[in-house]
């Protein structure tokens, strides 16, 4: 019995509330209690009721509790493992200098990718913006006064968008610390993307059967890094049965009209008939998992 009574006073005890915290859900509260509970029962050796554990529901990696409680505290982007270069630090303080800002939501991967690669140092120099209401300090509203439309994105302030994961020498261009290289402009059409070599399994030749079936289609260009790695994923035979359209008129086949139409704003992006089996975007079921 006085472990019970122990298990409660912690339950019952006063939270301490923290900055930018909210609220635990009471189902994490219940199990918060259950495991002090539980705990305690171990320890007390003169207590001879046989107890059945039952199975808590798994705290989130953002709840942090002690004696007091647990609160759920915003949630922040994956840390930045590696120092920044004087490089990158210095394109960072550029960047910063010019008012240059950079878009992105906490579970985004590319953003992750971008933050990685500018280092610890320069990741926390520069301008950044959460999209995402649940993210810390997440601004939902001057994302979507700015026009984001995909993660990660470079605004500078006289409204120029750049988005996708940016190296090093791209981010001097963008910061004014290095000229972009003259490249001869290539004829309409004449460019084709990377070759699918590789083989498809039965669920790509599978899955691609069921888009195209659904009436999906691709949109994407040649020289987009993140559209080959969807086609390579696929394999050969499966993408062979993909619906595709490329959006930069200097790619093979290009037909930049009909992205245009699709309100295609960012590579790649499926578009996919309502009523085809796929929730729709901003969906529960559609958004991403936190990390």
């Amino acid at each position: 019995m006085r472990v019970l009574l122990f298990a409660s006073a912690v339950a019952l005890a006063p939270q301490q509330h923290q900055p930018s915290a909210v609220a635990l859900a009471p189902q994490h509260q219940r199990a918060l209690q259950r495991r002090a509970f539980l705990s305690g029962a171990a320890a007390a050796t003169t207590l001879t009721t046989t107890l059945t554990a039952r199975a808590a529901p798994p705290i989130p990696p953002n709840v942090k509790c002690n004696s007091f409680g647990c609160v759920a505290t915003a949630l922040e982007p994956p840390p930045v493992t590696q120092s920044s270069t004087a490089r990158a630090r210095r394109v960072a303080e550029r960047l910063k200098a010019l008012g240059v800002e950079f878009y992105g939501a906490y579970w985004c991967r590319f953003c992750d990718e971008q933050r990685q690669l500018l280092g610890r140092e320069a990741a926390q120099l520069v301008n950044y913006v959460e999209c995402d209401a649940e993210g810390l300090n997440g601004n939902p509203a001057l994302c979507a006064a700015a026009k984001i439309r995909a993660y990660p994105t470079w605004a500078t302030p006289d409204g120029k968008l750049y988005t996708g994961v940016r190296s090093l020498e791209q981010l001097e261009v963008i910061a004014g610390l290095r000229k972009e290289a003259a490249k001869p402009a290539p004829k309409p059409g004449s460019v084709a993307p990377p070759p699918v070599d590789g083989a498809s399994s039965r669920e790509a030749v599978a899955v691609a059967s069921k888009l195209k079936a659904a009436g999906a289609v691709f949109y994407g260009t040649y020289w987009c890094p993140y559209c080959d790695k969807q086609r390579q994923l696929f394999g050969k035979a499966a993408w062979s049965a993909v619906p595709s359209v490329e959006c930069d008129p200097r790619g093979k086949g290009g037909d930049p009209g009909r992205c245009q139409k699709a309100d295609v704003a960012a590579y790649p992006t499926w578009v996919i008939p309502r009523g085809a089996g796929v929730p729709p975007a901003g969906s529960a079921a559609s958004r991403p998992s936190p990390r």
